[in-house]
């Protein structure tokens, strides 16, 4: 297939992506006015797209200059790097983005309380940093991916108030997990 739409350029002219692809697609047709080409940037780029970020309650800055250089709403940096993504209760719709997984410093995602449907993407699993993801009360279906398993410092998951079906898969029942929740209904 052809994957799923993505904006880009100033244009906005709709290209086909998929996974990663759109953050190479970003840097080659460019960003919107203001974005620097920087990972960190195209990614939550693809975050406001993907989540409709034009209707979220709150946003000031997305999309304007570099994400830690000019303080995004729900952003949050140390060295110049995103370490934490807080997109929570801002009436975010969509699904989440697969680049995500692209954020090599993160060590917090909350999506919470907002409208996000889809699947939690497998690409979570590369986030060797992250120790808190919270997607309580969205509207996300599917299974748990085995490959959050691979997020060995990951402290805090919080899947509640979706979905999500399915066994827990092993690998994430390995992990030390303090705080896991879940009001979803899982066999097995």
């Amino acid at each position: 297939g052809k994957g799923r739409p993505c904006l880009c350029g100033a244009a906005g002219a709709p290209v086909w992506c998929l996974g990663c692809v759109a953050v190479v697609a970003a840097v080659l047709c460019g960003f919107p006015a203001g974005v620097e080409a920087s990972t960190d940037a195209a990614v939550l780029s693809a975050v406001y797209a993907s989540l409709n970020g034009r209707h979220w309650l709150t946003k000031a800055n997305w999309l304007e200059g570099s994400p830690c250089g000019n303080s995004w709403d729900h952003v949050f940096c140390s060295g110049g790097n995103v370490t934490e993504v807080a997109v929570r209760n801002t009436n975010a719709s969509g699904t989440l983005p697969t680049e995500l997984g692209l954020l090599a410093n993160v060590s917090s995602l909350r999506f919470h309380r907002n409208s996000i449907t889809g699947t939690i993407p497998s690409e979570f699993g590369l986030l060797t940093t992250l120790k808190l993801l919270n997607l309580n009360r969205n509207s996300l279906l599917g299974e748990i991916p085995s490959e959050l398993g691979e997020l060995s410092q990951l402290t805090r998951l919080d899947l509640d108030d979706n979905s999500i079906c399915g066994s827990i898969p092993a690998q994430v029942e390995n992990l030390s997990i303090a705080e896991f929740t879940t009001s979803n209904t899982f066999v097995g």
